[in-house]
Formats: C-alpha cells, sequence, structure tokens
C-alpha cells in the first residue's frame, strides 16, 4: 500500500467535509484501521504521527485519528514534539492541544506530565476542556480531577453543551459522580445533577441514554 496516496484519497474524498471538521475522513480512515494486521495498522499510524509531527497534509485529521489508534513510536514522536513546544505553546495552543489530547487518549506513565501541566498550571486556561473527552476511558481519575478544576474555575459552565455531553456518556457520568462525592465536591455534583435534570425533561434526547442517565442522577 502506497500509505501517503492512500491518506490524500482519503481526504480527498470527504473534503466537503473540510469545514465541518472533517468527520467523515476520520471515521473512515478508524474503520479502516480496525480491519487491518498489526503490521499495516502501524505502518499507517507510524506515517500519520509523521505527518503530524511535520504539520503535513491534513495534519489535524491524522491528529485526531490517533486519538484512537496509536502505539510507543507515535506517542514518542507525539510526546517529544509537544515538549518542544511547551515553553511557547501560545503561538500556535491549538497545535498544542491536539498534541495534547493524543497524549492523554493512551500514555499511562510520566508522558502525562505535559497534560498534567496545561490542565493545572498556575494560571487556569479555559481551552483545557478541549482535552476532557480525550482522557476518558483510559485516563479516568484525570478526566474526573480535570472537569472537577473547570467547573470549579469556570464562571459559567450550566445549562450548555458541556453538561449536554454527559447525555450520552453515563459510563463517565457515573466516574465523574463517583469522584466529586468521595472529594467532598457535593456542590458541583448538585448543580450538574439539576442541570441534567433539566435535560432529561427534553425530548429529543435517545431513550436509551435517558434512563441511563436518570440511574445515576
Amino acid at each position: 500500500m502506497d500509505i501517503e496516496n492512500w491518506w490524500i484519497d482519503i481526504c480527498k474524498k470527504h473534503d466537503y467535509d473540510r469545514w465541518s471538521g472533517g468527520y467523515e475522513t476520520i471515521d473512515e480512515c478508524k474503520n479502516i484501521l480496525s480491519t487491518l494486521d498489526d503490521d499495516s495498522k502501524n505502518n499507517i499510524i507510524d506515517y500519520l504521527a509523521d505527518i503530524s509531527i511535520n504539520k503535513g497534509h491534513r495534519f489535524t485529521l491524522a491528529l485526531a485519528v490517533l486519538i484512537d489508534f496509536n502505539n510507543d513510536s507515535s506517542l514518542n514522536k507525539i510526546y517529544q514534539t509537544a515538549l518542544g513546544l511547551k515553553d511557547n505553546y501560545k503561538q500556535d495552543e491549538h497545535y498544542y492541544i491536539d498534541l495534547l489530547k493524543v497524549i492523554g487518549s493512551s500514555a499511562k506513565d510520566d508522558k502525562l506530565d505535559l497534560v498534567n501541566d496545561f490542565l493545572f498550571g498556575s494560571k487556569f486556561n479555559p481551552n483545557q476542556s478541549f482535552i476532557h473527552w480525550a482522557l476518558w476511558p483510559t485516563n479516568k481519575e484525570l478526566f474526573c480531577k480535570a472537569y472537577t478544576h473547570f467547573f470549579e474555575n469556570t464562571e459559567k459552565w450550566t445549562e450548555c453543551a458541556i453538561v449536554q455531553t454527559f447525555m450520552h456518556n453515563s459510563n463517565a457520568l457515573s466516574d465523574l459522580k463517583d469522584y466529586l462525592i468521595k472529594n467532598k465536591k457535593t456542590k458541583i455534583w448538585d448543580t450538574l445533577k439539576a442541570d441534567l435534570q433539566k435535560e432529561l425533561k427534553k425530548d429529543f434526547w435517545d431513550k436509551t441514554d435517558k434512563e441511563k442517565i436518570k440511574m445515576i442522577v
């Protein structure tokens, strides 16, 4: 397989979708990767990592794929790139965040230092919310800690998409509830619970999802 042409062809196939986030390109690439043998899969993952660190063709989409499909080699490349940007990440914060999302999605070792520094640095950064869901479910504890920190430092987070996201992520909500109660953050849980109870009254949510949420709140 000529991986470079393969990637260009997939991106071109869904080119109309590029301004809405390129989700169809990302999904097709993930679907293909899920069917490949390990050697073929790793070859593509390594190629996508090289695109990502060199800002090659549609590198933001490549990074999105790497959140779900990566290996030790690709994680090392992504980590080293992020490490080099750490002190000046504000120059391209969105790129830095995308790198951290890949690291947070899979790393379980000291590579998480960059993610922790960004999430819990001395100055609160509201853009940390872009990283949260990449942490779950691999790093559940960090996911819960990050959301708690975000809630505590954000003036307005109720009745918005941040809360609504949990309506179709009941397992994550259950983990967050346990974390909040365990760490005596009941005020946050009560506010989140009240918001979710309002969402449960809306008709457009999936009935199965609503039943799962009802069991938690």
